[in-house]
């Protein structure tokens, strides 16, 4: 899953982070590295034991329930991602991060309907 607290710490330099702002950007990539790792570890190692034949919504179950784990981390932390950053470093963010920061994109992507390539879940 794409962690866009670590996408702007890539362009600090770019958008002008402050020593403030990049350390706690850091802090919240941290938290949510740790959380995407607490949440997929144990749904990968369940679908890599399953046998040839399995119970697929059980599967999928597992993965739906990282995804909304990890992107509702996001969603909790976009809005003080944003109001870290100032306009002008908002403006010149390329689309990708932007997007990543939107509520609503954020929504689409907890509940597997972004259309985008990580909306790739059952």
């Amino acid at each position: 899953f794409p962690n866009v607290m670590a996408r702007l710490l890539q362009v600090g330099e770019q958008i002008h982070l402050t020593r403030m702002q990049a350390d706690s950007l850091a802090t919240m990539s941290r938290r949510y590295t740790r959380l995407v790792d607490s949440a997929w570890t144990p749904a990968a190692k369940y679908l890599a034991a399953l046998p040839k034949e399995y119970d697929r919504s059980e599967a999928q179950q597992r993965m739906v329930s990282a995804r909304v784990a990890v992107v509702s981390y996001l969603i909790e932390a976009v809005p003080n991602v944003r109001k870290m950053l100032t306009k002008g470093q908002l403006k010149v963010l390329d689309s990708y991060i932007l997007q990543m920061l939107e509520p609503r994109y954020l929504e689409l992507l907890r509940s597997g309907q972004s259309g985008s390539e990580f909306a790739f879940f059952f």
